[in-house]
């Protein structure tokens, strides 16, 4: 109890001294003089050198191991730390966190603890999540990035629905539509058809099957604007205004949803969103990394909520990428910005993976300190700086972890489908239109032979005995 107290009572006075003491920090050459009023350099006892482990996570974090020294880790964090060193007046040594498994984040926060032969690290940094657990056992900085889980699934394979063509109206509209036809039709050859018609001038053929075929024929071409035929009479006449002024709503709403479904209808993931995973009840599986965010999170999540999940561990996010890819399991999940680098610029076949729905948990990074450890409160001003100077959104804008990043992302999905959901049509969208009109022409040949046939015979029995078979 009496070292906390101290604790406290230092840690008021720091705050104090920083409040109270003059002077800027140190200046550098790309970067401007500071927009606040807190000297976080002069009076704060910084250590000249510190050790940085590094947690590897692109684009934030990258490591070449051919490289030797600083050349090693490139990215957004080792750009930052250059920043630091520059209003810090440090140097920083950086070290990988976790060699045999990099992404690890509870490992590299393990090299801030002190024990008998002291710490291996000043800080921590790369993609460590700021978490109210964590906060027990580390201190964390001011966040630099700011982002939210997304959901991954895998890619579907594009879909062509032979009746895609069809979409616009459900089958019950289209019986509706069909029943039109018909009742106008059955209206018309009442009232134009010879055989029960008081008019004597009539488009309609003699005979009673010729004109109820007639009549539908009549019906069918006012749909399609290709009427050659009219009625004579007013009643007809009303009866087709009514149903030109229904056919012009029908097509004008068939031609403007048409081309949306033609083209939308090939990529439905199964999963579209986390409501998905947790409304499944275990159902759906997820792949993750363990000792990570994304465990804390699912754990959270069990504890307040209740949700069954069903989960497979990785060691690391690339192994639950391809998980996903190869579909062992349904989704997996990772912060916003990692995910859409990933996709876009590591990812070796890009027409494996796509996100879905909207980040559904905030994350913040943030570097990371001993608890007994104060250099958090400068390095959190001066992260504040260089937030205020734009240096970290030009970091953002660069390695593309900023606004942007989903445009690219449909464009290369678009391209991965090959037309369905892209809005371009291909073939295989129009195949079942296709094999409904080649239905109507056999259909056409079938009849124009039958009429054929039977113009024939009525000559043949035309041509009488007496005449020894001579016309």
């Amino acid at each position: 109890m009496e070292i906390s107290r101290q604790r406290v009572c230092w840690f008021t006075l720091l705050l104090a001294a920083l409040q109270l003491g003059a002077g800027a920090g140190p200046s550098s050459e790309n970067t401007a003089a500071s927009l606040t009023s807190v000297t976080y350099a002069s009076g704060f006892p910084l250590k000249k050198n510190l050790a940085w482990a590094v947690h590897v996570m692109p684009p934030f974090a990258m490591y070449d191991s051919t490289k030797k020294g600083r050349e090693q880790f490139t990215g957004f964090v080792p750009e930052m730390a250059v920043l630091l060193e520059q209003q810090l007046n440090v140097n920083f040594t950086m070290m990988l966190g976790v060699p045999l498994n990099p992404e690890d984040e509870e490992e590299t926060l393990k090299l801030l603890k002190l024990d008998d032969d002291g710490a291996e690290a000043d800080l921590a940094g790369g993609a460590i999540h700021m978490s109210a657990n964590r906060s027990l056992t580390v201190r964390f900085s001011t966040p630099y990035f700011q982002s939210g889980f997304r959901l991954v699934v895998q890619l579907p394979v594009p879909t062509h629905d032979p009746l895609s063509f069809g979409s616009p109206f459900d089958n019950m509209l289209w019986l509706c539509v069909g029943f039109e036809i018909i009742i106008v039709a059955i209206i018309i050859y009442i009232m134009e058809a010879p055989a029960v018609s008081f008019s004597e001038d009539s488009d309609l053929r003699e005979g009673q099957v010729e004109g109820i075929m007639d009549s539908l024929y009549m019906s069918c071409t006012f749909m399609l604007g290709t009427a050659d035929k009219a009625p004579k009479t007013w009643g007809g006449k009303l009866a087709l205004l009514a149903h030109g002024w229904f056919m012009l709503i029908i097509v004008a709403s068939y031609t403007a949803n048409l081309a949306s479904f033609l083209v939308a209808a090939a990529i439905q993931p199964s999963v579209t969103g986390w409501a998905d995973i947790t409304g499944s009840a275990g159902s759906l599986s997820i792949a993750i990394p363990r000792n990570s965010a994304q465990e804390d999170f699912l754990l959270y999540e069990q504890g307040h909520y209740g949700f069954k999940f069903n989960v497979t561990y990785t060691q690391t996010m690339e192994e639950a990428y391809n998980l996903v890819a190869s579909g062992q399991v349904d989704a997996t999940f990772d912060d916003e910005a990692i995910v859409q680098y990933y996709l876009l610029n590591l990812r070796p076949n890009p027409c494996e993976l796509m996100t879905v729905g909207r980040n559904f948990h905030d994350v913040a990074y943030a570097l990371a300190f001993d608890l007994s450890n104060l250099d958090f409160i400068p390095f959190s001003e001066a992260i504040v700086y260089l937030r205020e100077i734009g240096e970290i959104g030009k970091l953002a804008v660069k390695y593309q972890v900023g606004p942007g990043g989903e445009a690219a992302e449909d464009a290369q999905v678009a391209a991965c489908v090959q037309g369905a959901g892209s809005g371009v049509l291909i073939v295989d969208d129009m195949i079942g239109l296709m094999a409904l009109v080649a239905g109507i022409l056999g259909l056409a040949a079938l009849v124009h032979g039958g009429e054929r046939f039977k113009v024939s015979s009525a000559n043949k029995a035309k041509v009488s005995p007496e005449d020894g078979g001579k016309g």
